[in-house]
């Protein structure tokens, strides 16, 4: 594994609160259907402008944050493989959903990518950032997200993510719930006294 971030809480809290809810909402009889009909291109954080004639049906990312962006506005079906914490109940709140995806990665190889024969390889910056180039050697799309260190970030990889695999609409409605969300957390930590507010120490097992 590459040298990774060390990932703020915020990143995890505000995908947890949002993913599921926005299953529902999008309804998941749409499967199999995205809103973009038409080539399109997005240009990531290196400055890499990736075109697409199609939505992607084969995608892979190498994290599992990104995996719950996917999960998000995506069927199970159009994944390839998912991160194996995904199917641990202790790592993940999407455990019945990223079950329906027959294979997982785990401290993934290049050949093993390949293999896949994904249309899309999604990457964050804190994790596997050194397989990029020799994915993109290989003939991958390869599309890569900054790690988030705040909810702007946050909201910025939300964004490329979801236009990456041809989900803008169903990203606005991420995006929307999430700030819903936090604007009713906000409301409700407003109504509690300062002297009552607990404090709260987030450990990270990434190095960085």
């Amino acid at each position: 594994m590459g040298a990774a971030k060390r990932i703020p809480a915020i990143v995890s809290v505000v995908l947890l609160i949002c993913a599921v809810q926005l299953l529902t909402a999008c309804g998941r009889a749409e499967t199999g259907q995205t809103v973009a009909t038409e080539g399109y291109s997005v240009t990531d954080i290196t400055g890499r402008t990736v075109h697409f004639d199609t939505p992607p049906q084969r995608i892979v990312t190498l994290s599992s944050t990104l995996d719950q962006i996917v999960l998000s506005v995506a069927p199970p079906e159009r994944m390839v493989a998912v991160n194996m914490s995904m199917k641990d109940p202790i790592n993940s709140n999407m455990v019945e959903v990223a079950e329906q995806v027959e294979k997982t990665i785990q401290r993934p190889s290049v050949e093993y990518i390949v293999s896949l024969h994904p249309d899309i390889v999604l990457i964050a910056d804190w994790q596997y950032l050194e397989l990029a180039d020799p994915l993109r050697d290989s003939g991958l799309n390869v599309v890569v997200g900054r790690g988030p260190h705040n909810l702007a970030e946050v909201r910025d990889l939300v964004r490329l993510t979801t236009d990456a695999i041809g989900e803008h609409r169903r990203g606005d409605i991420l995006l929307r719930k999430m700030d819903e969300k936090l604007a009713e957390i906000a409301e409700k930590v407003q109504a509690i006294p300062e002297s009552e507010r607990k404090s709260v120490v987030f450990l990270s097992l990434m190095s960085t």
